[in-house]
């Protein structure tokens, strides 16, 4: 059975990795806090706790131990944080090119998830369908250059231009987490701010057939699902929720991210889900407390 070894796996996209792959795959995860903090609600897997990646050889003597054939890197400093410029850098860029030569020198497949905030989302109308591979990125935050430039392709690495809504174990800060606090409350919703990514649940799902059914796709690809504006997601998550939430339209912001992924289709062969289940989803996701 294939080995696969999940960095990161206390994340959003982390745990619902682990939760997904296990019934189908021989699944590891590495975790910064003590091994002993992984949830019991999630499956038990082997569990690497005490994990500082940035440290010299690190990722080397993990490998060599977990013996890996597939890693899955889900470790990265997020938008929603602030974040010093070196410490960005050295997460989101220095470290995905560290593991990649580590997964080179072991033998193993390294996948890795990049984002949408590669491009700047400026509106217009000669981009149709979304931001192709073809496009050149113009991040115009931290977040976005330090992504771009822990970008992965060549053999054996596979980079994701994606973006994804779940639930967290802790940190609170993502969109379906802060709209789930905002009970009795009202909010906005912009029209103007176009969307793309998936659930966790229907990303790993995709990284459970990427590693069985594709095992030698390499390169940087745009995966995305139908374009949606964020009113309408937020509207999805409140009325299949039952929210006790007000949502007001917004139609001043305007950020067009959406990613064209017709190239990965094609060659995949892949379908997203729709919306509604993709919400569903998001909306059933078990809540996990760290022991």
């Amino acid at each position: 059975m294939t080995r696969v070894l999940i960095l990161g796996g206390l994340g959003m996209l982390g745990h619902e990795l682990a939760r997904t792959l296990s019934d189908h795959l021989d699944v590891g995860v590495a975790i910064r806090r003590p091994a002993d903090a992984w949830p019991s609600s999630l499956p038990q897997v082997a569990v690497t706790g005490g994990t500082d990646l940035l440290i010299p050889d690190a990722a080397s003597r993990l490998f060599d131990a977990a013996r890996p054939d597939v890693v899955v890197n889900c470790v990265g400093a997020i938008k929603q944080k602030s974040m010093a410029e070196l410490d960005a850098f050295a997460i989101n860029a220095e470290l995905p090119r560290l593991l990649a030569r580590a997964c080179a020198a072991h033998g193993a497949r390294f996948i890795h998830f990049s984002t949408d905030c590669v491009f700047s989302g400026a509106p217009t109308p000669a981009r149709a369908l979304g931001y192709t591979e073809q496009h050149t990125p113009d991040p115009v935050d931290l977040y976005g250059r330090s992504k771009l430039r822990g970008e992965i392709g060549g053999s054996g690495c596979l980079t994701m231009r994606t973006s994804f809504i779940g639930r967290e174990i802790e940190g609170h800060v993502s969109l379906a987490e802060w709209l789930f606090a905002q009970a009795g409350k009202s909010i906005r919703g912009y029209r103007g701010a176009l969307y793309s990514g998936f659930s966790t649940t229907a990303m790993a799902a995709l990284v459970r057939e990427l590693i069985q059914r594709h095992p030698d796709l390499s390169g940087i690809w745009h995966v995305s699902a139908e374009a949606i504006s964020k009113y309408d997601l937020l509207n999805l998550l409140i009325q299949r929720g039952r929210l006790d939430i007000a949502l007001t339209p917004d139609s001043d912001f305007q950020c067009d991210r959406r990613l064209d992924s017709t190239r990965f289709r094609q060659v995949t062969g892949w379908t997203s889900p729709s919306w509604e289940e993709m919400v569903d989803q998001v909306l059933s996701q078990p809540r996990h407390s760290l022991k």
